[in-house]
């Protein structure tokens, strides 16, 4: 199953909002640290945001920032470590509670997980923390929370694609496979390059024992890519 990562470290890119790149303080070195996050030159983004530190110590937004860079690079711990000591120097930032809960789902520590997102959650409310906290149910089975959680993004925003999928998902596992196939139907309408809603959706039309619609959407998502 699949959840498209929908991070945003927010206290970075109001670092960039606020100061240019070109200068020497340790605001611009967190926003060129972010450009080049956003550039993919991870190691440039890590030593100038390193750099923010080791002016500022206490400037959580360098913090923010360079975890991202280090979770994109698979040092996992090192990512973690940069939001745990971000959420120390700003209890109330919500999206480093949500990145760090992240990185969790990427090293299989789902509860952690969990308790991240749902103090993301309890800070600031977003479609992104539910479906996220869905995904991280999901993968201890506990289904009925999935539905529950991603219902809810749903009902903030109907129209993101991944809440319907994580949905249809735990649907599935549950044998509602009509149910399923809906969501994975909402999921393609709203991208339909969604290799993984298109073999999900052939998975539980074989279910209802609609092989002509299953063996449709198997050649469609092989037609994607998956």
């Amino acid at each position: 199953m699949r959840i498209l990562r929908t991070v945003t470290i927010i206290s970075a890119a109001l670092a960039c909002t606020a100061c240019t790149v070109k200068g020497t303080g340790c605001a611009a070195y967190v926003a060129r640290g972010f450009a080049y996050k956003q550039q993919a030159q991870y190691q440039k983004a890590i030593e100038a945001c390193s750099e923010a530190i080791r002016l500022d110590p206490a400037f959580s937004s360098a913090y923010a920032c360079r975890a991202a860079a280090y979770e994109a690079v698979k040092q996992y711990q090192k990512a973690i470590d940069d939001c745990s000591t971000a959420i120390s120097l700003e209890p109330n930032d919500w999206s480093s509670y949500f990145f760090r809960g992240c990185v969790y789902e990427d090293l299989g520590k789902h509860q952690n997980a969990i308790d991240d997102f749902t103090k993301a959650l309890s800070l600031h409310p977003d479609v992104a923390y539910y479906t996220h906290r869905g995904g991280a149910y999901y993968q201890l089975k506990q289904y009925q929370k999935v539905i529950e959680d991603c219902s809810k993004a749903i009902s903030y925003d109907p129209t993101f694609s991944n809440a319907h999928f994580v949905r249809g998902c735990a649907y599935q596992e549950l044998g509602q496979h009509q149910k399923a196939i809906d969501d994975f139907t909402k999921t393609i309408n709203l991208d339909p390059k969604c290799t993984d809603a298109f073999a999900w959706r052939a998975a539980a039309y074989e279910k209802l024992d609609k092989k002509d619609l299953a063996q449709k959407d198997r050649e469609t998502a092989k037609q994607l890519g998956l």
